[in-house]
């Protein structure tokens, strides 16, 4: 069992990388992606990617641009009713949720991989707006954020998916939470977090080119 526990590992780490490398050479340029703040990324330490969301390309072109780490997205059942589909999400680290419920095994499986040391990325926001701009959080990356002693980044993303149109990413200063973990995990301290990180995210929209 360990070995084959090793097999995977590492079968899955050389698919996450492949695809980030084709993604990279052939969809990047192709959409013109530019990204700043690049120098924001830790290399030394995990986090949570917390990022708006416009286009079903963005975790693929955020993985392009976190070379450092392999991000576990989290991403809406439907796309795991294809068998080859979810053969592909989950050797990409993608963390399947459930549309209806209080999608508990989704954030048990997220604490798990931030407690390994592992990178998440979750749009906080919930669904996508083309329109972009910064909308409503749900509470997810506020309860992520307070039961793990995990960062946030903060990441924006702007610009059309067409050929070469642009697309930028904005990445922004580590949101450390020390502070906050301190306090009683209840519903006024994850909505005291959520606009938080709301405005953050907001000052770093106001960024984009």
């Amino acid at each position: 069992m360990f070995i084959m526990s090793n097999r995977t590992v590492r079968s899955r780490l050389t698919f996450y990388r492949l695809m980030r490398w084709v993604a990279a050479v052939f969809v990047a340029p192709f959409f013109g992606i530019t990204v700043d703040g690049a120098e924001f990324i830790p290399g030394d330490r995990h986090f949570i990617l917390m990022s708006n969301h416009i286009n079903s390309w963005d975790p693929i072109m955020l993985a392009v641009a976190v070379k450092q780490w392999e991000l576990s997205f989290m991403a809406k059942e439907s796309l795991f009713r294809f068998p080859p589909l979810a053969w592909a999400m989950k050797h990409l680290n993608v963390i399947k949720v459930m549309r209806s419920g209080t999608n508990l095994s989704a954030m048990r499986e997220a604490l798990a991989r931030l407690r390994e040391g592992r990178c998440v990325g979750i749009f906080p926001e919930g669904h996508r707006y083309q329109s972009g701009g910064v909308h409503p959080f749900e509470t997810g990356v506020a309860m992520l954020a307070l039961n793990t002693d995990a960062p946030v980044l903060p990441v924006y993303v702007s610009g059309e998916y067409r050929f070469r149109k642009g697309v930028h990413i904005c990445f922004g200063p580590l949101i450390q939470l020390n502070d906050l973990r301190k306090l009683p995990k209840d519903s006024e301290t994850i909505t005291w977090l959520q606009h938080r990180l709301t405005r953050r995210l907001v000052d770093l929209s106001k960024n984009r080119p």
